[in-house]
This record gives C-alpha cells, sequence and structure tokens, in this order.
C-alpha cells in the first residue's frame, strides 16, 4: 500500500507568521503537545549538534555562495508556506533550516531544491497543526452522529491522529484518508463513545 503512495512536493520562506502558529496551537486542547515536550531535549540536543557543524562548514564558503544557500532556502519556505496543506502538516521553518543542512554538508548542485526539501520534510512533522486538522475533520465529520461524548472522542481522535502522522509525515491524501480511519478504530476501541458506537 504504502508504495503506492507518493509523496507530494509541495514547499516552501523564512517570513513565518507568528498568528498562524498560535492558532495552531489554541485551537484544540491535546495532549500531544505534552508528548513531544517529554522528547524535546534529545530532539534539541541532537539539532544543536548538526546546526554546530554545518555553521562551521557554512562560514568557511564564499560569500556568494552564503548568499546562494540562504536564497534557496527562502524559496523552501515560501514554496512550504503557499501551500496550506502542507504547511499545516509540516513545519516550514524546520523544513527550511533542514534544507540548509542538508544542502551544506551535501552541496549537490544536480539536485533540484525541491527535491531536497522533499526529502527533509519528513523530519518535520507540525504536531499542533496536524492535531489542529484532525479535531476539526473530527467535528466536522462526526458531529451529527453524536448526541453526547463528542469532545473526549475528538480529543482522542486529535492525539491519535497527530501521532500517527508524526511515524509516517506525508502530506498525500491517500495517506491522509488512511490515518483518518485509523484514528476512528483506535478511538472506538479503547470504549469511549464513537461514532462507530454512539449508544455507548
Amino acid at each position: 500500500m504504502r508504495k503506492q503512495l507518493i509523496i507530494i512536493t509541495l514547499f516552501l520562506t523564512f517570513q513565518f507568521c507568528v498568528s498562524t502558529t498560535q492558532a495552531q496551537e489554541s485551537a484544540v486542547p491535546l495532549n500531544f503537545a505534552e508528548e513531544e515536550a517529554e522528547v524535546a531535549p534529545l530532539e534539541e540536543k541532537q539539532t544543536e549538534e548538526t546546526t554546530s557543524i554545518t555553521n562551521k562548514i557554512y562560514n568557511q564558503l564564499p560569500p556568494e555562495d552564503q548568499e546562494r544557500l540562504i536564497n534557496e532556502a527562502n524559496t523552501v519556505f515560501e514554496y512550504c508556506s503557499n501551500r496550506q496543506l502542507f504547511s499545516q502538516f509540516h513545519d516550514c521553518r524546520c523544513v527550511a533550516s533542514k534544507f540548509m543542512d542538508e544542502r551544506i554538508q551535501n552541496p549537490d548542485l544536480k539536485k533540484r531544491i525541491i527535491g531536497v526539501a522533499d526529502k527533509v520534510a519528513s523530519q518535520c512533522p507540525n504536531g499542533p497543526g496536524t492535531a489542529g486538522y484532525g479535531y476539526k475533520q473530527c467535528r466536522k465529520l462526526y458531529k451529527r452522529r453524536m448526541d453526547v461524548g463528542l469532545e473526549d472522542f475528538c480529543t482522542c481522535y486529535a492525539n491519535t491522529f497527530a501521532a500517527l502522522y508524526k511515524e509516517d509525515p506525508r502530506a498525500f491524501m491517500p495517506h491522509i484518508t488512511k490515518i483518518s480511519a485509523a484514528s476512528l478504530v483506535g478511538c472506538d476501541k479503547k470504549g469511549m463513545t464513537s461514532p462507530l458506537n454512539p449508544d455507548r
């Protein structure tokens, strides 16, 4: 099944709208943010180590190569930001940053900018964005099928959706549909009131 899914190449400018991120983070009361915080120290350490290496390489580059890299990263961020679904599912600042790291450490000019961005995007799932998408989708799809328990179910659905997407982050609609179905079944199996069992 996975072999039949094609990674969507949607990307990417270092001008980030803070209000968009704040809106995503406040859109749904989720435990997912807490789960992210538990693993943050390791990820931050890895990021610092990578950044240290790339900074040393970057500082040794000629000014024209530095400018080229910055322009490419801006292009990546702009393309990402202009793709609504992709930018909700991936952190565009992270994608641009990872692009810089990859480009500096593997400066193959034959590789297309979007191709490199596509490669690194899987390292940058947007937890609050994917959870917010799942929560909104849940309420839209199931509010008429559940007289009670909708809030608890959709919170579970959103957390499950975000966790599953983090495991395999590809902003491709058949893949998103598969995760949606898994979230529905997963929360129902917890024994809560759900669209599959609204009378529990």
